[in-house]
């Protein structure tokens, strides 16, 4: 049973370890032990705005349903294409851009503009180089050549380039970010192979030098099952370096046989026989033509994907300076994964002050298609607000391109409601506890008067709300409440 206590008392963080966790201070920064007013800290982003430094709550869309990026005979004389973003991202203030033209109009209303940039440079680049282009094997020897590419000169001028050319021509005039990765822990797009995290950090190293305040966002992984990522670094342990070409023979013979196979088919996947979990455990079960993934319990998954996730971050934690992951189908799943992402993330960082956000269903890819639009929103409001009470200050959507606007359109109320909290976000924690799948959290304001926000998981029962000062005495599945105390 996945039941965590996070009420949080001065100098005091809770950390994950095999089921239960265990107090700890060591990862606590020095102000933070010495505070006896903020009891609980957690990681925010700052922006100036007229001068004064204020927490940053990004509600972010990777894509925007409803506006074509594509559209290549933007005219900047006609409005067409910015009333329709101006409506669709107006709760917005965060967006990635995905356009062979600069277009005025995104970063409007003081819009940051995050981009992908060195992803799209890396993947040009080593396309071009035959010893890191064979087949579907490609990612694995990608790897081996990036982790020696962070010490080439010639390697590190092409990236500064790279970096300086997009600084300085595309959308020069707006505040930019920047997300340099997707999935990094687990693939390298296409590849089914993990980009090295010494390149992460490389990459984020040379983003700073060339915008040293920009945000870097890095997206850890796609879900909580593992990756080639535990695979190497089990390797590891008992060899010295990684084979020039993919050690099929450590992995097991029906996972060997059917890599053996793939490699030649179509559709084969044969990468995919290197990804386990943090304790070795295989993502997939192997046949000699196919696979399928490794079934878990619901409370087996949870621990899984605490540890793995937990194992990404602190690997990766050199590699921007806000984290988060992409695995909103689990989330729909099981929403309080929501949480537990969260929780992991921060353990692995050890780090109070690194913001999380998470990535959540913007246009319906998770969706059932018995379930109407209204219901699945809610579902998405519910992880939403679970990942804030556990500590995320801020949500990101990812929205795929063949979807219609529905659920997108359907989302912006909770948007709006959202964007009437943020101040309440914003303010200090006094308290956050959360026992199987009732979560909340008190804030308190400068005048001394006290919020909770409240959240409950479960799919299918109410559960009860006993606090002092409030007369709501339950949850239904999947609420949430937000009141004044």
């Amino acid at each position: 049973m996945y039941l965590r206590s996070l009420t949080l008392c001065i100098f005091t963080t809770f950390v994950f370890y095999g089921g239960s966790y265990k107090n700890s201070t060591e990862n606590l920064a020095p102000q933070d032990k010495k505070s006896k007013e903020v009891l609980v800290e957690e990681g925010w982003h700052y922006r100036k705005t007229n001068g004064v430094r204020e927490k940053f709550f990004p509600i972010c869309a990777w894509h925007v349903p409803g506006y074509n990026p594509e559209n290549n005979k933007y005219d900047p004389t006609d409005r067409t294409d910015a009333d329709i973003f101006k409506t669709q991202a107006r709760n917005l203030n965060m967006v990635f851009t995905h356009h062979p033209v600069q277009r005025d109009f995104l970063s409007e209303n003081d819009k940051i503009l995050i981009a992908s940039m060195p992803y799209q440079f890396t993947w040009l680049y080593m396309s071009k180089l035959p010893s890191a282009s064979k087949g579907k094997e490609r990612g694995y020897y990608r790897n081996q050549y990036l982790k020696k590419a962070v010490n080439d000169e010639k390697f590190i001028k092409e990236l500064d380039n790279a970096i300086k050319k997009h600084i300085n021509n595309d959308f020069p005039n707006a505040v930019r970010a920047y997300a340099p990765f997707d999935e990094v822990a687990q693939h390298f797009h296409i590849d089914d192979y993990y980009i090295p995290y010494v390149y992460g950090d490389k990459v984020c190293e040379r983003l700073k030098k060339f915008d040293p305040n920009a945000i870097i966002f890095v997206d850890l992984a796609g879900n909580g099952k593992g990756s080639s990522f535990f695979f190497e670094k089990r390797y590891l342990e008992k060899h010295a370096t990684m084979p020039v070409d993919p050690p099929y023979d450590a992995v097991s013979d029906s996972a060997k046989a059917y890599a053996m196979w793939a490699k030649d088919k179509e559709n084969g996947q044969p990468l995919k026989v290197f990804y386990e979990g943090y304790d070795g455990r295989q993502r997939y079960e192997f046949k000699s033509d196919s696979y399928t993934a490794t079934p878990y319990t619901t409370e087996e998954l949870r621990s899984f994907h605490y540890e793995n996730i937990k194992a990404y971050a602190e690997a990766y934690k050199g590699n921007g300076n806000a984290f988060g992951i992409n695995a909103f189908r689990d989330f729909y799943a099981d929403p309080i994964l929501a949480g537990i992402s969260v929780d992991a993330i921060r353990a692995g960082l050890g780090d109070p002050t690194i913001p999380i956000w998470l990535y959540f269903d913007g246009n319906g890819y998770a969706k059932s298609s018995d379930m109407s639009t209204q219901v699945y929103v809610q579902h998405i409001k519910c992880q939403m607000y679970t990942s804030i009470i556990h500590g995320a200050t801020g949500v990101f959507f990812w929205n795929d391109r063949s979807k219609t606007p529905e659920i997108w359109n359907a989302l912006q109320p909770i948007l709006n409601e959202m964007q009437e909290h943020i101040e309440i976000f914003k303010l200090k924690t006094l308290e956050k506890k959360s026992n199987d799948h009732m979560h909340f959290i008190i804030k308190k304001n400068a005048k001394g008067q006290k919020y909770i926000i409240a959240s409950n998981t479960s799919r299918t029962d109410a559960v009860k709300l006993i606090f002092p000062n409030i007369k709501k005495e339950s949850l239904d599945p999947l609420e949430v409440y937000i009141s004044p105390i």
